[in-house]
């Protein structure tokens, strides 16, 4: 029987001049002095490889690769740029997601269709990212969003409020997210000693703080439908997750949820549903009216502020578990996919 081998988790070298000429906006305007780097990493020499052990492919690289190996597709993951998170500004962190996004497509998704575009979204102003992957999706082509597992202080855990609106449209848009590390920053690994410490663990260690928010914040309730791989840790962690969640969960899950917190979720999912039925409508229309804003019942439009979202909600239907251990286990093909 003949298989179809894809690699699931393929890394590409980012040419940040080269990215730089792809934005567009106010940040065009301006020049780019390359001595500073455009993603801010964590201070370790991520830049430094042994003599002949890292590679810079591109297109006619890859595929030779492909054909040496036997794979027939694989799906690209930015390098440097998984330290998006920890940009300060919203704004230039959502240009350099457009801007990567436009180089990657330009320089090798489509030059061949063995190569499948990741869509880098920016978490710092999440309905620019929602609408991002609403472009790279329908105008691109891209098979999935990437949001990093680190981020800065001023950024929640993907469990919050504020996310909804990129969950809906991954949802709508009946594709998949990932969460992958690329940074030691904002971990607690400031005190290891080594690169190989701060690399060993900053993967495993971003992945448990976001699958948990998002977990006991009721993300996967309110979303029944979103897919999320978590990337770049393989996929033992997988039943210690189950093991710690299940043993939690029993022991304090009547402190996760008051009704006033579960009030505020169902109101969230009406303004989201409110948000479709009006693009809906304006996408149907015969002519646009002008300086209607997709996505905004009015300018200034925001969810109601909460710390907690959802606990233990009602099952989806009525056959589906309301355990977080199962849930999780419905994500570990995801992650054992991701091993690298």
């Amino acid at each position: 029987m003949s298989s179809f081998v894809i690699d699931a988790d393929g890394h590409i070298m980012e040419d940040h001049k080269d990215i730089f000429a792809h934005i567009k906006g106010n940040f065009a305007e301006m020049d780019w002095h390359a001595t500073w780097p455009m993603f801010d990493a964590d201070g370790w020499q991520r830049g430094l490889a042994r003599k002949g052990k890292r590679e810079d492919p591109d297109t006619e690289a890859w595929v030779r690769f492909q054909d040496e190996h036997g794979i027939d597709c694989a799906v690209l993951y930015p390098t440097s740029a998984l330290a998006i998170g920890m940009i300060q500004l919203p704004a230039w962190a959502s240009a350099i997601a457009q801007g990567y996004n436009d180089w990657l497509y330009d320089r090798f998704i489509s030059q061949s269709p063995r190569l499948k575009g990741v869509a880098l979204l920016a978490p710092q102003d999440p309905r620019a990212a929602a609408a991002e992957l609403r472009r790279c999706v329908k105008e691109l082509g891209f098979c999935a969003g990437l949001l990093p597992s680190v981020t800065n202080n001023r950024t929640p855990l993907y469990g919050s409020p504020v996310f909804h609106e990129i969950y809906d449209e991954a949802q709508r848009l009946d594709v998949p997210l990932t969460i992958h590390g690329g940074v030691s920053q904002n971990l607690g690994l400031d005190r290891v000693c080594s690169f190989l410490e701060a690399h060993m663990l900053e993967h495993p260690v971003g992945l448990f703080l976001q699958i948990t928010n998002m977990m006991f914040q009721g993300i996967f309730q309110e979303f029944p439908k979103l897919r999320v791989a978590y990337l770049e840790a393989g996929a033992g962690w997988v039943p210690f997750m189950m093991d710690r969640m299940e043993e939690d969960y029993e022991k304090f899950a009547a402190r996760l949820a008051p009704q006033d917190v579960l009030d505020e979720a169902r109101e969230r999912q009406a303004h989201l549903e409110a948000l479709r039925q009006q693009r809906e409508a304006v996408s149907t229309a015969p002519a646009a009216v002008p300086g209607t804003r997709l996505g905004a019942s009015e300018p200034n439009a925001t969810y109601p502020p909460s710390g907690l979202i959802t606990g233990p909600a009602e099952p989806c239907d009525p056959g589906a578990p309301s355990e977080p251990s199962a849930r999780l286990a419905s994500t570990s093909v995801s992650a054992a996919k991701s091993r690298t």
